[in-house]
């Protein structure tokens, strides 16, 4: 995986810290990991997002999604579950279909990877939880979570076509997965600012 630097974790690994500050340091790996996807199809380093700026991206996005046209969602758990969704890459780095990873290793990589980061915490347990939630896709919340997380790559994508002058359509292809028509109509919106473009 490549990363903006090593991981902050080292620096105190034979401290012995404080759980939150061990976490914090665990956490800040999420601020050197690009997103592998973008690398891959030649975004710049120095304009690459990073998970956490994902992270962060796709956090705000669904609030104001949620908050604006969905009011009978918990806006609150959309946010923890936005926020918990991919802190296991701080361990496990971000797969993309090029590392041909199975589908069953990442899910195992991943709960050790939150067992790791999150069982040390006061409230560990409830967050581990909270990402199974999403992770089993059966909750309306975690529905929109992970659609979300499709309309932020998309959007993304569309920032990405206009630096760089080159086709990522094939990143508009995730919304035939989305069957939501508010969020169908927010990416109509969006194509048609990338015609006249």
């Amino acid at each position: 995986m490549e990363t903006k630097g090593d991981p902050p974790i080292q620096f105190i690994q034979d401290k012995k810290p404080n759980p939150i500050i061990e976490f914090y340091f665990e956490l800040a790996q999420l601020k050197q990991l690009y997103r592998q996807g973008w690398l891959q199809r030649g975004v710049a380093r120095q304009r690459c997002e990073s998970v956490a700026e994902h992270s962060f991206s796709l956090t705000t996005l669904a609030m104001i999604v949620a908050d604006h046209l969905f009011p009978e969602l918990n806006t609150e758990k959309i946010m923890r579950m936005c926020l918990l969704h991919d802190i296991a890459e701080a361990y496990t780095g971000d797969f993309t279909p090029q590392h041909q990873i199975t589908k069953t290793e990442k899910q195992h990589l991943e709960q050790q990877a939150m067992e790791q980061l999150l069982a040390k915490l006061a409230r560990g347990a409830y967050y581990i939880e909270l990402w199974q939630e999403y992770e089993e896709q059966q909750t309306p919340e975690a529905k929109f979570v992970k659609n979300m997380d499709r309309l932020d790559m998309i959007l993304q994508a569309s920032i990405y076509e206009y630096i760089y002058k080159k086709d990522l359509s094939e990143f508009m292809s995730a919304i035939e997965k989305i069957n939501c028509p508010h969020i169908q109509k927010i990416f109509r919106d969006l194509c048609e600012i990338r015609e006249s473009i």
